[in-house]
């Protein structure tokens, strides 16, 4: 069931109507699993108490796993947001021309 979920989650429906994998969102999962895979290995390094962790190529490492993720969810979900926006906005233009002020004098 998990996986099913996981699978429907990183496929996307094409202009024939099947679902395929999406590279956005493939690399977007890759992005996140790589995050928090370093944010482990640091933790687990960090409960050591003898440990000499060398935090600035770390750092690096998250900021640029950060912006990644930013980009490709901005990407992969930012055409969805604007279709969102527009449904919204839509809705919201047809209740103002149909919601007249009627002079009764």
């Amino acid at each position: 069931m998990k996986i099913k979920l996981l699978d429907d989650i990183l496929k996307e429906k094409g202009k024939d109507g099947k679902s395929y994998y999406s590279q956005g969102r493939t690399y977007l999962f890759l992005a996140v699993i790589s995050y928090y895979l370093t944010l482990g290995i640091i933790f687990i390094k960090s409960l050591k108490p003898d440990a000499d962790i060398v935090l600035e190529p770390l750092n690096v490492i998250i900021e640029a796993l950060q912006w990644s993720m930013l980009l490709m969810g901005s990407y992969v979900f930012g055409n969805k947001g604007i279709d969102a926006v527009k449904a919204i906005m839509g809705t919201k233009e047809k209740q103002t021309t149909t919601e007249q002020p009627t002079n009764n004098g």
